[in-house]
């Protein structure tokens, strides 16, 4: 009888532990190859289903019985048995590591890493190690006689453990982070492996057949478009020199800063690079990893153009696909020539405890990676965002190119990304920066304006200007200086309270506005515009007003500001850039943004006479901003309070604080606190919840999911959704409920706003009674 790994009743299918063990070793082997761990792979791979092998399990599999899933674990029995015959007294730190990092990624490989040592100070790794399983000694028995000989897994220890000794004296330094982020690459690619291998036997898909990306076409479509600009007028001779430059820069493997002015063309001189570097180096992937999902739309429409929709993987919140199957699939392994992700998804990949969330990290090895925006980072993932670029290059072979039109200068840091030489695709220029310059900052920080002091400085702009565009810091200070404007010019007010279909319409009025103003000579009072936004407005938003004001915050939010006036150069001279002081702007809940504005102060304070556009202030700003901080726990570190506060970081290096209260020895060589660092990790920080709201084709979609529609049709519903749902937080979604204005779909479990409570104008409304 064959001893099987998976067993489909409706086809009376089976699939042998020596099929599936063996495709599992080989995807696992190719994915460490990329690090220069092929064998260390192969072995992890191999022995990841040793305990199906048990009669017990046999038994479990054959019957096919739904209500005992989970009774019969397998996972333990492979760690068990390199814990027991590898992990011994006599065996070196090398030994100890290799043998660890196959236990734990086995051990794990359907429920997420464990805490090796736990926050409670617990041993948890000898404390797998020591449980008893019935099944070890007649599961490897029967695995030795059907898949691989005993006598050839310890050969093939000894060659893992003769790879990772010289992985280890090729990066040195490699520190306890490091290390654990070893673990994480390998426990990634081996679920990877193991759920791909099992996809393909039911579509019945050889695993092992893997075309190569054909990047020349997209590399021709590139440089078509690169020919066709035209250096017609100075900001298009530089962008043209930019592109250029990044096509030349292609050839270097690091991470790279391309640190050029708004409005100097970054994406597609990125893409540029991306294309030609994939070509040139067998790339597996290329990466566009963004902040805000409001950029996303523009750089994919960007990035299709030349690339084609084929090759594109949009992965985020707000994108709706109709093929759910074809798409889960490419999201759960990103498995397409380019990937359009978030920071939130990205760093999840790396740091979130989730087998589905982890699974995807070993597609980042051999890619080109391009952070846009990367001065948006959260400051409290600064670390671990720094750390990961790190181990994305040094380890998995990855180029990373940080882009921005203020690019952080974290050198001084403790966890600095570690720049390569030299640095810049494109070197600094004075004369370049010169050229883009299009705009003047004028501050007027000194005293506070109110609302009404802050409309009739708006009224005062619009006699000489078409369009204004106003940024604040909260969504309180923008709607009512909204309310507070009473000229006759079109005012529109852009807020995270408006869903997403809501802003993009919003978006696109602007945007025909500006174009049409920018280009007419007379224009009544009533065609003018004035848009009132939130920081959402900032980055990657292509429009261009004719002035803008900026609520003190950090230079790097009124550089991006500046970044959305006289984009193009449409008007003659510079423009002015207003920096003011809204009276009663509240930030108590915006920690990042109240130090940002601290900073800003401090920068002022110092430098009294300072171009806060220049790039002398923009470096004093990040000097203020980047502190390393003398207390033991960094804000950058991302504190968290567990037992005793501590911080990630250190739960995924040498979780000292931890260790310090363990008595018991000896320990593990890896110490870290996995699951505890993974549990507590979010990007965005305070939890949302998603609201489905009654904006045009929303309403529409609540009416549907309220019927009764198939399983598969509410699916699409809610991959639809996203465009009309607004983010809202827990006290939010309380208060909400408190005054009638959320009801829940039972059998979907979606939070549906109340008609009564979205404004055509403001959006989602707390109480309308009270606020109309």
């Amino acid at each position: 009888m064959d001893i099987i790994a998976r067993y489909i009743s409706d086809k009376d299918k089976t699939q042998t532990i020596l099929n599936h063990s063996e495709n599992a070793a080989v995807l696992c082997s190719k994915t460490m190859k990329k690090a220069g761990l092929g064998i260390l792979g192969y072995l992890t791979g191999l022995i990841h289903d040793m305990g199906k092998a048990s009669p017990e399990f046999q038994e479990y599999i054959r019957k096919n019985d739904s209500s005992a899933r989970g009774t019969v674990h397998h996972a333990q029995t492979g760690a068990l048995y390199i814990y027991r015959n590898f992990y011994t007294s006599a065996a070196d730190v090398i030994e100890q590591y290799t043998a660890q990092l196959i236990i734990d990624a086995v051990y794990s490989h359907h429920t997420g890493l464990f805490d090796c040592i736990t926050v409670d100070a617990e041993n948890g790794f000898l404390n797998k190690m020591n449980t008893t399983d019935n099944f070890y000694q007649k599961a490897a028995e029967i695995f030795f006689e059907t898949v691989i000989s005993e006598n050839k897994i310890k050969e093939l220890y000894k060659k893992a453990v003769a790879e990772v000794r010289d992985f280890i004296a090729k990066m040195k330094p490699f520190n306890a982070f490091s290390c654990g982020m070893l673990q994480k690459l390998l426990f990634s690619a081996l679920v990877d492996s193991d759920r791909y291998d099992a996809y393909c036997f039911e579509a019945d898909i050889d695993p092992l057949i893997a075309e190569p990306i054909d990047w020349s076409e997209a590399v021709n479509k590139m440089e078509a478009k690169a020919a066709s600009f035209s250096p017609n007028t100075t900001l298009n001779k530089i962008r043209c020199e930019v592109s250029q430059k990044c096509c030349d820069f292609s050839d270097n493997k690091g991470i790279y800063r391309l640190n050029v002015p708004t409005g100097g063309g970054k994406t597609l001189s990125s893409l540029r690079f991306a294309l030609h570097h994939a070509q040139k180096h067998n790339c597996g992937h290329i990466y566009y990893v963004i902040p805000y999902t409001t950029i996303l739309d523009q750089t994919a429409d960007a990035v299709k153009e030349i690339c084609g929709d084929d090759m594109v993987l949009e992965h985020h919140s707000g994108f709706i696909n109709d093929d759910d199957e074809k798409y889960s699939l490419y999201t759960q392994r990103w498995n397409a020539p380019v990937i359009l992700t978030t920071v939130v998804q990205f760093l999840n990949s790396i740091y979130k405890r989730k087998p589905g969330c982890q699974r995807r990290m070993n597609a980042l090895c051999n890619s080109v990676i391009i952070i846009d925006e990367v001065q948006a980072v959260p400051i409290k993932t600064l670390s671990l965002f720094n750390e990961a670029i790190n181990f994305l290059h040094k380890v998995c072979g990855s180029t990373i190119i940080l882009c921005t039109a203020t690019m952080p200068q974290s050198n001084e840091s403790e966890h600095p990304i570690k720049l390569s030489v030299p640095p810049d695709i494109v070197p600094y220029s004075s004369e370049t920066d010169g050229a883009l310059k299009r705009v003047k900052a004028i501050n007027l920080s000194d005293k506070s304006m109110n609302y009404e002091e802050i409309a009739e400085f708006v009224n005062e702009r619009l006699i000489t200007n078409p369009s204004v565009l106003l940024v604040f810091n909260t969504t309180k200070t923008a709607r009512a200086v909204y309310d507070s404007i009473n000229s006759d010019c079109r005012k529109i007010l852009l807020t995270a309270k408006l869903c997403r279909a809501h802003r993009d319409k919003l978006i696109k009025e602007i945007k025909e506005r500006t174009q049409k103003l920018n280009n007419k000579a007379n224009i009544d009072s009533a065609e003018k515009l004035v848009v009132i936004s939130t920081q959402l407005i900032e980055a990657g938003v292509d429009l261009s007003f004719s002035c803008a004001v900026r609520a003190l915050a950090g230079i790097d939010s009124l550089i991006q500001t500046a970044g959305r006036c006289n984009r193009e150069g449409e008007f003659n001279g510079l423009r002015e850039v207003y920096l003011i002081r809204a009276e009663g702007e509240n930030l108590s809940s915006l920690p990042e943004i109240a130090k940002a504005k601290e900073c800003t102060e401090a920068v002022m304070s110092h430098k009294k006479n300072i171009d806060l556009l220049s790039r002398e202030a923009i470096e004093a700003y990040y000097n203020e901003y980047l502190k390393v901080p003398t207390s033991n726990l960094s804000e950058f570190d991302y504190v968290v309070k567990l037992p005793k506060e501590d911080s990630l970081v250190c739960l995924l290096s040498k979780n000292e604080f931890s260790i310090e209260s363990h008595t018991a020895r000896p320990l593990p060589f890896l110490k870290q606190a996995f699951a505890a660092a993974g549990d507590n990790f979010s990007v965005i920080g305070s939890e949302t919840y998603s609201v489905l709201v009654p904006y045009e084709d929303g309403a529409e979609i609540i009416n549907s999911l309220n019927g009764h529609s198939e399983i598969s049709q509410k699916t699409k519903l809610l991959r639809k959704s996203y465009a009309y749902s607004v983010s809202l937080y827990e006290n939010e979604i309380r208060q909400l409920k408190d005054s009638g204005g959320i009801f829940i779909i039972e059998d979907t479990g979606t939070f549906v706003l109340n008609r009564r409570f979205y404004d055509e104008n403001y959006g989602v409304y707390m109480n309308p009674d009270l606020e109309f």
